[in-house]
């Protein structure tokens, strides 16, 4: 067969660690036939190297998530004050007066709450609970506002945590493009090449493996120049 092609270097990055991952579970399925210690590390390698860019583009899923939690708790602190705005200028005076203690402790926490950094707004707002679960939220809406704003902080919270861990266990690591451009190096450096180095000296046990890498680095590589023309 001809060489094995090469990945180009502008795939996208997941779609890099896609594949090789792919490869590596391919690789199982010929490693008896092959009987290659060096190559096996190889892969071994490349596969390690492919998880890293996932753990990696993880967190940064994990971001975008934390970013579209934090707008919904702030549209849940909106629609509380402004419940509590609306029973404050209703012309009616039982709706008048229960709302002052209410409004009272809204104010005093202060709608800008949602300005501050993250971990601030999450202790202003878990005080705002905390100085509310004592009043009488039976007026229409706020009952329902104050839960549906312990709801928000909760899922804000959970995530928060989730993207810590995330962030501590990838602390020291490379940003998602400098993984992408090793492990495409490494990958065609060394598997690629390796392949194509047997092939070249009539390693026949080789061949079936080559013809499933290629295909696999031929798709991501069409996939890439489809891309560039759009």
């Amino acid at each position: 067969m001809a060489n094995v092609c090469k990945f180009n270097p502008n795939i996208r990055a997941l779609e890099l660690a896609t594949r090789v991952k792919t490869v590596n579970e391919m690789f199982g399925k010929h490693k008896e036939a092959l009987n290659d210690a060096r190559f096996e590390k190889y892969i071994s390698t490349a596969s390690q190297k492919a998880e890293n860019i996932i753990v990696l583009s993880d967190t940064k899923r994990d971001t975008s998530e934390l970013e579209e939690l934090d707008r919904e708790r702030d549209k849940a602190v909106q629609a509380l004050f402004l419940t509590a705005q609306m029973h404050s200028l209703v012309p009616i005076a039982e709706s008048n007066e229960k709302i002052k203690p209410i409004k009272a402790v809204l104010d005093a926490h202060g709608k800008g709450l949602t300005a501050l950094n993250y971990s601030m707004e999450s202790g202003k707002i878990n005080s705002l609970l905390h100085d509310l679960a004592s009043l009488d939220l039976s007026l229409f809406g706020l009952k329902e506002c104050v839960e549906d704003l312990e709801a928000k902080q909760k899922a804000f919270e959970a995530a928060d945590v989730k993207f810590s861990e995330g962030k501590s266990a990838s602390k020291g690591k490379q940003n998602t493009t400098e993984a992408k451009k090793e492990l495409t190096v490494y990958f065609n450096e060394n598997i690629v090449d390796y392949l194509n180095f047997m092939l070249k000296n009539g390693e026949a046990a080789f061949e079936a493996f080559a013809k499933e890498v290629d295909t696999e680095v031929q798709e991501a590589n069409m996939a890439v120049a489809l891309r560039a023309k759009k």
